[in-house]
Formats: structure tokens, sequence, C-alpha cells
């Protein structure tokens, strides 16, 4: 769900060769993940499909996994977006699912600023909003674990965008054009770099009615 250009979708399907359909309300977005599934030769198992998250035209329990990683922050109908989910995902399948939230409040310029950068507006949740919210009765809940993000220096920043602009064909644009477009994406690049620093997120797997009792005596990881 919510494939966006088509990262997780191809190097699911190039670690271990899985059939998946990748789905994304953006056309856009789909042109350039099929154009990078064939630049690397992984479009063979791949299907790109414009679709909404909360009215998939797939049959039930379709699919074996459902990741929807991070998208379901950006639906605007949360609840039909999960029961969609939950329909096309088999009996015994897997829901993985990877949300993000704030765990230092931002302020008001910088919730502005992403929202406007995105596009979108975005809310400020919680860790406990994902897991209630994904807590279902037909869905059991097999790993949790949470990750903050790395603070990466500016230099570091600057580096990666003059990779990034480097290997962009930006030769349809003037002088002008071309230098607004390297300062907004060195923009952005900091913004993002800065909200951030007020985020987590978990890496959440739930199981689809497995058929059989839950386990009791279940085990946790130890950290040395």
């Amino acid at each position: 769900m919510g494939t966006s250009t088509g990262f997780t979708a191809i190097e699911l399907s190039r670690l271990i060769g899985c059939s998946v359909t990748a789905i994304d309300i953006n056309e856009e977005s789909l042109a350039e993940a099929q154009r990078r599934a064939e630049e690397l030769n992984a479009d063979e198992n791949i299907s790109f499909e414009q679709e909404d998250a909360t009215d998939l035209p797939y049959d039930d329990e379709t699919f074996d996994v459902v990741f929807v990683g991070n998208v379901t922050s950006y639906v605007g109908d949360t609840e039909a977006a999960l029961e969609e989910y939950r329909r096309v995902l088999r009996s015994g399948g897997f829901l993985v699912a990877v949300p993000m939230y704030y765990v230092r409040q931002p302020d008001e310029e910088l919730l502005a600023d992403v929202r406007d950068a995105i596009g979108t507006y975005i809310d400020v949740t919680t860790r406990d909003h994902w897991r209630e919210f994904f807590d279902q009765s037909d869905l059991r809940l097999y790993h949790d674990s949470e990750y903050e993000f790395d603070f990466v220096p500016e230099s570091a920043v600057e580096a990666y965008a003059d990779e990034i602009l480097e290997q962009s064909d930006l030769s349809e644009f003037d002088g002008d054009d071309r230098k607004l477009i390297n300062e907004t994406y060195r923009e952005y690049l900091l913004l993002f770099r800065e909200n951030l620093q007020h985020l987590r997120y978990s890496l959440l797997v739930y199981r689809k009615d497995p058929g059989y009792e839950p386990e009791l005596f279940t085990s946790s990881s130890v950290n040395n």
C-alpha cells in the first residue's frame, strides 16, 4: 500500500522473488516506480496499480502479506483503510505496519512547513494511538519494535543532495529554474531532518486469524 516510487516493492521482489502488487493513488509516483523497477530488472514480478487504499478492487483473502508502511498516516479515512487491509489479507497472513509518531511535540511552524512540503495534512499521533488502532480482534501481534532516527550532520545532507542532483536530468530547465530546484531540495532535506528528530517509528507485525490458540508463554529480546 502506498508504494510511492517503489522502493519497498522492488526490494521485496529482489530479495525473496515474491510476486508483488504495489498500489498508490498517485499516477506520477507509479510511473517513476515502474521506471525504477525496469532499470533494475525487477519488474517481472511486480504489478504497479493505481488504487485507493480505502476501496480496493481485490477479492477477499487475496494476499499472503499486506505491507502498509506509514501510508495509513496520510489516508483520510483510516478506519476504512484498515478494514480493507484486513479484508484482502488471507487467514494466517501477515499485516506489516511501520507507523511514525511524535515523541517530542513539534511547534506549529515546523508542522505547517512539513505539511506544505509534502502537500498533505499530518496529525500529531503517538505510539499508543497506532497500537490501539491496529490491535483488532482478528489480528494477533507477533512483533513490536521501536526505532528512532539518527541525527545526520549538515555536511552529510549537503553531500547527499549533491549526489542526488548530479544524477538527476535537469537539462530541460533553464539556469534559474535549476538553481531554484537545487535550493528547494536542500531546504526540504534540512526540514525533514529537523522533523525526524521529533519522531520515532515502530515495526508492527500482525497475523490474521492463525486458526489456533494464542501462545501463553511468550518471550522478549534481551538488550545487553
